[in-house]
């Protein structure tokens, strides 16, 4: 019997050195792929944008942002801004949902939080520039529906705002 419950102390820790083994790891992805965005970042720039989720607009958008804001939010499309019907009115989509629509930092800060809070995660970053290309969190891995996951490509430099 003591064998057994030794073997099964032992076989606990193993697996939590090996859970925390692979936080450690995506943590250090996290940082190099920021540490190399940083270096590469331009300063106005579109990308193509889906989220995927139980929760309000999921369409594939383009998000432009322009420093440390993100400043339209376009159809990929028509390249139109755009808006969503509230009561009768036409409104911009960042008037509605502004916390949805990230700057590509902003989005590491939200993946950072997220490694810290989230059951699971899984990422990867575009090899040129460092940026999260596909994001997947699973917040509660007991819970259903409260998944997330992100997809961004197509990075474009800006010279001028035309929009």
């Amino acid at each position: 019997m003591k064998n057994f419950f030794l073997l099964t102390v032992l076989f606990g820790i193993l697996i939590g050195c090996s859970n925390q083994s692979e936080f450690d790891k995506q943590i250090r992805s996290l940082e190099n792929s920021q540490a190399k965005w940083n270096v590469t970042k331009v300063p106005t720039y579109s990308y193509q944008f889906k989220r995927s989720c139980f929760c309000p607009f999921t369409a594939e958008v383009t998000v432009v942002v322009d420093g440390d804001s993100v400043i339209h939010v376009l159809d990929p499309e028509t390249e139109e801004p755009i808006t969503v019907e509230i009561d009768g009115e036409t409104i911009n989509i960042l008037d509605v949902y502004p916390e949805i629509y990230y700057t590509i930092d902003q989005l590491f800060e939200e993946l950072k939080k997220a490694a810290k809070e989230a059951d699971e995660m899984d990422f990867a970053f575009n090899a040129a520039y460092g940026y999260p290309s596909e994001v997947f969190i699973d917040y509660y891995k007991t819970a259903i529906d409260d998944e997330i996951s992100y997809r961004l490509d197509n990075l474009k430099k800006i010279t001028t705002i035309t929009f």
